[in-house]
């Protein structure tokens, strides 16, 4: 049984972070040592961490710098300074179910026999969407948002993230990719790792909900329900927006900064998807219709699909 080190990322996180710590002391896989980063909290998120490292100091462990870093950079820092053959990412306000380390290990594992371990592994899982009070919102996040797991090929995640980071386990590869960025222009650690794993390795996906992804007031990302009526009302007013264009913006910085971390070890074919995506605001009409069809820059889910070509076709440099 190999040790799996867990990454925890707190920042004012009193009010739930007990349940998710004894969510981890409950995990029926117990060789796992969990490496607590905390933010800057102003609560009692410390005093809580250090009273369970007392009660369980083989489990639990603190890096505290004091530092607000934010959650992506927070999350980087902390694989950046761990080691370990596997790593899971755990948000302060979930709920681990018993069975999550070991479902996700055992993909893990078929991903090595399959494929190898000295690359970028990556594996994800579904989530059960709760409230504040653990009651169930909807037990699959992947139905309730309409997303697509098979969605793991480079084109794909430039566009649109299908990984959540607190279901997320990596191996130890990844060290070889972790180099300094602008971490301004990451727009979020478990899509960064995607990424990574899309170029360089693979993505395993665990249908099971493996997870209570608990919803709140201050959830930093939070889930909504994507279904026809909302979407039709919801494209309504965001094409009144100013500042409709900003997300894909966003995902074309991080894809620049991507491309001018990794171009020497990229391939011809994935250099050329990450160059049209980076300068796609830069074409003509007639030249974006080409590219996004031979590249397939798409979303999940038609309505969503609509609302990004829409603006993809419409956007200028």
């Amino acid at each position: 049984m190999e040790e799996v080190i867990i990454l925890l990322s707190t920042y004012n996180g009193e009010r739930y972070l007990p349940e998710q710590l004894d969510s981890l002391l409950n995990q029926s896989y117990k060789n796992w040592k969990c490496i607590i980063r905390d933010d800057g909290s102003s609560d009692n998120t410390l005093k809580i961490i250090e009273s369970y490292i007392v009660k369980y100091p083989n489990y639990f462990s603190l890096v505290n710098d004091g530092e607000n870093l934010g959650a992506c950079e927070s999350f980087i820092k902390l694989f950046s300074v761990s080691e370990g053959s596997y790593f899971m990412f755990c948000d302060q306000d979930d709920v681990w179910k018993t069975n999550k380390i070991k479902k996700t290990i055992l993909k893990m594992k078929e991903l090595e026999s399959k494929f190898s371990s000295d690359i970028p592994l990556l594996v994800h899982s579904d989530l059960e969407i709760v409230n504040d009070s653990l009651q169930t919102i909807a037990p699959s996040m992947f139905h309730y948002q309409k997303l697509n797991s098979s969605s793991k090929k480079l084109n794909q995640l430039l566009v649109q993230n299908n990984i959540t980071g607190c279901t997320m386990m990596i191996n130890s590869a990844f060290k070889n990719y972790i180099r300094n960025s602008n971490v301004n222009e990451i727009i979020m650690h478990d899509w960064w790792f995607g990424l990574i794993a899309a170029a360089f390795g693979q993505i395993g996906f665990v249908s099971d909900s493996l997870i209570l992804y608990r919803q709140h007031g201050a959830n930093v990302v939070g889930a909504k329900k994507i279904d026809l009526v909302g979407s039709i009302k919801g494209f309504k007013m965001f094409v009144k927006k100013e500042n409709k264009f900003v997300s894909i913006s966003h995902t074309f910085k991080q894809a620049n900064c991507f491309y001018n971390l990794y171009e020497t070890v990229l391939g011809g074919k994935q250099r050329n998807i990450l160059t049209s995506y980076i300068n796609f605001s830069t074409f003509n009409f007639v030249e974006k219709l080409r590219i996004m069809n031979k590249y397939r820059f798409k979303k999940n889910y038609w309505v969503k699909n609509f609302v990004f070509q829409y603006l993809m076709l419409t956007m200028k440099s």
